[in-house]
C-alpha cells in the first residue's frame, strides 16, 4: 500500500515511517509536500491512504522544550501550544472533510503507553502484522532506529513527562481545547480531563 505520512514535529513520524517500511507498504515521507505541512489537496491522487501521526499537546510541548533546548543548529522552534493548536486543528479539519477511508489518524503515544490497540488499528486500516514491537531506542530523521540511544518507556507509560509541566501550562492547554472546539476539544479533551494536576 502507497502512504504519505503527516504530523508535527516531536509527534513520531520518524517511528511510525520505520514500522510501516518494515510491515513492506510504499512510504512517501516529503515527496508529495513536507511531512510536517499541511496535507497536499490532491494527495490521494498519489498514495491510498494519508497516516496523520497525532500526539496530546502535553507530550508534544514537553518533547518540543527538550528538543530545542538541546539542538545547536538553525532551526524553526515549534514551543507553544498555539502553534500546537492550530496545526492539529488544520490536519483535523482535513481529515474531517475526506472520506474515512483516505487517512487515518494516529495517537502515536499508543505504540509506547498501548501498543496491542495501535497495531490493531494499523493492521485494520492498511494491513499490518498482528505481532509487533515498538522499538527500544530513539528514531533517526531517516526513519531507522538509532543504535546507540536507548528510548525508556516508562517515560510515557508512567506519565513521567507531565511532571515537566510548567505551572501555567495546564491552563493554556484548556484554552487551547476550547478555543478549537470541536476538533481538538473532542478529541483530546477527555484525555485531558483524565491527567490535569492544576484543579
Amino acid at each position: 500500500m502507497k502512504l504519505k505520512i503527516h504530523g508535527q514535529k516531536r509527534c513520531g513520524t520518524n517511528l511510525v515511517e520505520f514500522l510501516l517500511r518494515e510491515a513492506g507498504h510504499t512510504v512517501f515521507v516529503n515527496e508529495f509536500g513536507w511531512k510536517h505541512g499541511p496535507v497536499d489537496s490532491e494527495i490521494r491522487s498519489h498514495v491510498d491512504k494519508v497516516v496523520i501521526c497525532m500526539r496530546n499537546p502535553a507530550a508534544w510541548l514537553v518533547g518540543n522544550r527538550k528538543h530545542d533546548a538541546e539542538v545547536t543548529w538553525p532551526e524553526e522552534r515549534w514551543t507553544t501550544l498555539e502553534e500546537w493548536a492550530f496545526r492539529e486543528d488544520a490536519y483535523l479539519d482535513w481529515a474531517h472533510n475526506c472520506w474515512e477511508d483516505d487517512y487515518v489518524l494516529l495517537d502515536t503515544m499508543t505504540l509506547i503507553t498501548n501498543p496491542e490497540r495501535a497495531f490493531e488499528l494499523l493492521h485494520d486500516e492498511v494491513g499490518f502484522p498482528e505481532l509487533r514491537e515498538t522499538p527500544n531506542k530513539k528514531m533517526a530523521m531517516n526513519g531507522f532506529p538509532m543504535p546507540k540511544v536507548d528510548f525508556d518507556h516508562s517515560y510515557y507509560t508512567h506519565q513521567k513527562y507531565l511532571d515537566e509541566l510548567q505551572p501555567g501550562d495546564w491552563g493554556e492547554i484548556q484554552k487551547q481545547l476550547d478555543a478549537y472546539w470541536p476538533t481538538l476539544g473532542a478529541r483530546w479533551q477527555g484525555w485531558f480531563d483524565q491527567v490535569r494536576r492544576d484543579v
